[in-house]
C-alpha cells in the first residue's frame, strides 16, 4: 500500500495483509439482530420498535435515522434471522417460535403479514415477519441457479422493438 491515498480507485488487490492490529478499536462493533424493547422514538411511549416497523410508511420515515438503525435492525428489517425469544399465541393458548411458521406453507401464508395482537403481553402491534424473518421467508437467499424461464431461449424473440443491450 502506498502512504497517500490515490485520486483514483485500484482494482488490484493488496497482496500483503497487515499484521500489525489498528491502534483502536472497530467504530462499528458487530450488532445484534434483536430490537431493544425498552426504545422509544423521541421517547415517546408508544413509538417502539415494534410500532416503528409495524408499516412501511413508518420504516422509511424512521430507519434512516442512526438511533433507530442501532436500536431496531429488525423492525428496520436490516437483518433477517429469527428473535429466538419470540413467542406468539395462537388459539388454544399454546405459545409457538418461529420456525413452527416456517413448517408449513400455509402457516407462513397464515401469520407472516400479520401483526401481534393488542393483547398481547409482548410484542403487540409488531409485524411477525419483522420477529421471524427467516421462517417467513422475508430474507431468502437469491438461488445461484436460474429458475424456469431464466435460462436463454434457442431461437431470437420478435418483439419488433431494438434490444437495449446487445
Amino acid at each position: 500500500p502506498s502512504p497517500f491515498p490515490t485520486s483514483k480507485p485500484t482494482f488490484a488487490p493488496i497482496v500483503e495483509p497487515s499484521f500489525a492490529p489498528s491502534s483502536s478499536p472497530t467504530s462499528n462493533p458487530t450488532q445484534s439482530c434483536r430490537d431493544d424493547p425498552t426504545f422509544r422514538r423521541n421517547n415517546v411511549e408508544m413509538k417502539s420498535c415494534d410500532w416503528i416497523g409495524a408499516t412501511e410508511k413508518r420504516r422509511s420515515k424512521n430507519c434512516s435515522i442512526q438511533n433507530v438503525i442501532d436500536n431496531c435492525p429488525q423492525a428496520c428489517r436490516l437483518c433477517c434471522d429469527d428473535d429466538e425469544d419470540f413467542r406468539l399465541e395462537i388459539k388454544g393458548g399454546d405459545f409457538i417460535q418461529c420456525e413452527w411458521i416456517s413448517q408449513k406453507k400455509a402457516r407462513q401464508k397464515k401469520y407472516c403479514g400479520k401483526k401481534v395482537g393488542k393483547k398481547a403481553a409482548e410484542n403487540a402491534g409488531a409485524l411477525i415477519t419483522n420477529k421471524c424473518g427467516e421462517s417467513c421467508g422475508r430474507c431468502a437467499a437469491p438461488s445461484s441457479m436460474p429458475s424456469q424461464g431464466e435460462y436463454p431461449s434457442g431461437s431470437p424473440s420478435d418483439s419488433g422493438k431494438p434490444s437495449v443491450a446487445p
